[in-house]
């Protein structure tokens, strides 16, 4: 979903996001109080002034080089053991060679909380590992672009994959705390089809979230998972 995220199952890193529940509280008639916003601040310092996600992890061996280029869903986030997240289910039971370029809060125009983490800032990173597949997942980060600004942002990046097999995007899904996507969905699929890729719409699929309504349950990335290989194009 050591000290850095090595890729370790049964690690305890968990990135800080400013979206933590630990670190943000909600504001009231009285305000956010003054430990919790230098709270806040001093762990978006932290966390921006040693980044240890976005670096590559590999999760599984196998037959095959699949790179994912995701989110928190693919670096695990909100996961008691990180080793639970759908990447590694993905790789182990489909006996793929799976490595994993992720960021929490990124997406295809969202830079994340420190900024400079879009997909695209990524490519190369993931572009430098030789896939033969690249999985691209997300979307539901880029909820506050436009329709318009999210297909040109995944336009752009599938303009700079025209030498990879094959390049998959995996839409975002219907969520309890943000709804469903529709638009940012067919912003995605129109740039996917474009370009004669393949699109994987997340919306229908049926998966458990936890308490925040947003990041899926162990049970949850276990479906994503399947619905994922199910749905990947035989190569």
């Amino acid at each position: 979903m050591a000290d850095s995220f090595t890729g370790n199952p049964t690690s305890p890193w968990r990135p800080v996001s400013l979206l933590d529940p630990e670190t943000v509280v909600a504001v009231g008639a009285g305000g956010v109080p003054a430990f919790r916003l230098a709270r806040q601040t001093v762990a978006r310092a932290v966390a921006c002034a040693n980044p240890t996600s976005g670096e590559p992890v590999h999760v599984s061996n196998g037959s095959g080089r699949v790179v994912v280029l995701g989110d928190s869903y693919s670096t695990g986030y909100a996961l008691a053991n990180r080793g639970d997240a759908w990447v590694d289910d993905l790789g182990i039971s489909r006996e793929w060679d799976v490595t994993v370029v992720a960021v929490d809060g990124t997406g295809y125009t969202n830079g994340g909380d420190c900024g400079g983490q879009s997909y695209a800032a990524r490519l190369d990173v993931a572009r430098g590992l030789h896939p033969d597949t690249l999985i691209i997942q997300g979307g539901l980060n880029d909820w506050q672009a436009s329709p318009t600004e999210v297909e040109a942002a995944a336009d752009a990046l599938l303009d700079r994959v025209t030498d990879i097999r094959s390049v998959v995007l995996v839409g975002p899904n219907d969520t309890p705390a943000q709804g469903r996507p529709d638009a940012i969905n067919a912003a995605l699929e129109k740039a996917a089809g474009a370009h004669s890729r393949t699109y994987i719409s997340a919306l229908d699929w049926s998966l458990s979230c936890g308490p925040d309504g947003m990041h899926m349950t162990p049970a949850g990335q276990v479906e994503f998972a399947a619905q994922v290989a199910d749905n990947l194009p035989v190569t």
